[in-house]
């Protein structure tokens, strides 16, 4: 949603390059220019030749007539001073037309261009204004049409509301009476967008430049996300300190707000989700913190906007989880300002489609971060998400080689210093019997070598109060009997046959370690409750179809 975050070292302002120019009304061009900024910027001009303004061929003509009123009254004059008169006229007009030099100007050749460079990128350029009406207009809802389709909130509630509509102060009483530095950095505000409702990325921009003091937005810069339209983006350029970055195809979240922090020009960074509006003095405090730490990443209290009727409410009881623990391990702090507030509207789907699919695209992306961060406890992300298991996530090998040169520590020191209260699974341990028809496991005491022998016997007692020597318990993948555990001889596959054993336990030993057998290509998987078996289908897009429940069967 937000996050305020310290820039990198400082890259070229590619956009301070372009030369302050005054635009003047022209006729034809002349010829064109184009100009390159690295692979960023790509701005094409015309040039025009024009004389100089039609105010100063106005007076010009005054002077004229002035002059000839003076002649009548001179008639009577002689010839001589006549004479002197034409020469005087002659020089005053050659003076005249000196003044009426033709100049060369510049004159972007894409509409959409022409209105970024007006208002932000050649400082000092007559704007030529935002039609808010207009802008607003091209995209509102058709009688009957559903206002929750395209954007999954009602669209026609947000398009009833003024851009600069008041909000109430969701701050703790105390807040309003705090001061901050003087000397606050400016940031630059990094907004991403794909397919945006206007009227919710409008009230976006507009709250940020209406409850935050001038001097603390160096630039806000849009990133479209290659959307339908791409005026919904470049219109907005006429708004001051608005720049937009449109990228030529789907990038997701991620990189399009690198690509905006790559062109940033401010010491810090925020970012903001394009349907939140900021509450008062939101700036402020996290400005105030990562001047005093640089390493600090801010996070502002989120409020809620209704979907549904775009109320702005206090912030929900329900804690929202941030992924700090990257921000911790490197070196840095993740801290949530109480007196920050930004509204955001929480939908309940996402209003597109993600190029490979909803649930691959969050499989992927949660799975690469387990794979990088979480090191030995990522065996619990695939517990909670095992439709994980076997998907394909892309090469990791930069991220983690990246992990090394920062000297990022482990995901255990995260848990044990930062987050203690996260606590880990606790071991699930479950007594029962192991049953194949109507025998059971059962140990039948040691050998002469010291080894417990294991049999099949005719199961005894019942299934939720077996014999001891038919008694099992499972925990933390291993199958236990009064301290020892059942060990495999083989680890082939190939060796049907191969004993299995009961030894002192040890859960680092491999041979001991329990694990279901899961057919990767189908999802499939044998699981057990008391005395029955079911094989349950974890693919996610079948986890509807019910398991299919038989009596447990389970080999050795």
């Amino acid at each position: 949603m937000v996050e305020v975050v310290k820039a990198p070292a400082a890259k070229p302002d590619y956009l301070s390059l372009v030369p302050k120019i005054h635009i003047v009304k022209g006729a034809n061009p002349i010829g064109h220019l184009h100009l390159l900024f690295g692979d960023t910027w790509s701005l094409h001009f015309d040039l025009f030749l024009s004389r100089k303004e039609k105010e100063e061929e106005e007076e010009e003509e005054e002077e004229e007539e002035e002059e000839e009123e003076k002649k009548k009254k001179k008639k009577k004059k002689k010839k001589k001073k006549k004479k002197k008169k034409k020469k005087k006229k002659k020089k005053k007009k050659k003076k005249k037309k000196k003044k009426k030099c033709l100049c060369v100007y510049m004159k972007p050749s894409y509409k959409g261009i022409g209105a970024s460079l007006q208002s932000c990128a050649v400082t000092g350029t007559p704007s030529k204004g935002f039609d808010e009406k207009a802008y607003l207009s091209v995209r509102q809802l058709k009688p009957g049409e559903d206002p929750y389709r395209q954007h999954a909130f009602n669209q026609l509630e947000s398009d009833k509301l003024s851009p600069d509509r008041p909000i109430r102060d969701t701050r703790h009483y105390s807040c309003p009476s705090l001061t901050y530095s003087s000397n606050l950095p400016a940031t630059s505000v990094i907004i991403t967008f794909h397919n945006e409702a206007r009227s919710t990325l409008l009230r976006t921009v507009k709250s940020v430049l209406n409850r935050t003091p001038a001097n603390l937005i160096q630039e806000i810069i849009l990133v479209d996300d290659f959307s339908s339209d791409p005026e919904d983006c470049l219109l907005l350029t006429r708004i001051p300190k608005v720049k937009c970055l449109r990228n030529d195809r789907r990038e997701g979240l991620i990189r399009s707000r690198v690509r905006g922090a790559d062109v940033a020009g401010a010491t810090v960074l925020t970012f903001l989700d394009s349907h939140c509006e900021v509450n008062l003095e939101w700036l402020q405090p996290m400005l105030q913190r990562v001047m005093e730490d640089h390493t600090r990443v801010l996070s502002p209290i989120i409020d809620v906007i209704s979907l549904d009727n775009f109320a702005y409410l206090a912030a929900s009881a329900d804690l929202r989880g941030e992924l700090s623990f990257r921000v911790w391990m490197c070196g840095g702090s993740l801290e949530i300002i109480p007196c920050s507030r930004v509204g955001h509207v929480f939908r309940k789907r996402h209003p597109y489609n993600f190029p490979e699919g909803n649930a691959l695209t969050y499989i992927r992306n949660t799975k690469r971060t387990a794979e990088v961060w979480m090191d030995e406890y990522k065996q619990y992300y695939y517990e909670a998400r095992p439709s994980a298991i076997g998907k394909a996530f892309g090469s990791v090998a930069t991220r983690i080689e990246q992990r090394k040169k920062l000297d990022c520590k482990s995901f255990r020191w995260y848990l044990e210093n930062v987050y203690p209260e996260l606590t880990i699974p606790a071991k699930e341990e479950l007594p029962g019997a192991i049953k194949q028809g109507v025998n059971c496991l059962e140990s039948q005491g040691p050998n002469t070598a010291g080894d417990f022998l294991l049999g099949m016997g005719l199961c005894r007692g019942s299934a939720k109060s077996p014999p001891p020597a038919q008694s099992w318990l499972f925990s933390d993948h291993l199958i236990e009997q009064e301290g020892r555990c059942l060990a495999a001889t083989s680890t082939l596959m190939s060796s049907p046959g191969s004993p299995v054993i009961l030894q002192e336990c040890n859960p680092k030993e491999s041979m001991q370690q329990e694990t279901r057998r899961l057919q990767v290509n189908a999802a499939l998987v044998l699981d057990y409750t008391d005395d029955e078996c079911e094989l349950v289908d974890y693919t996610a897009e079948r986890m509807r179809r019910a398991p299919v429940r038989k009596a447990c069967e389970l080999a050795v």
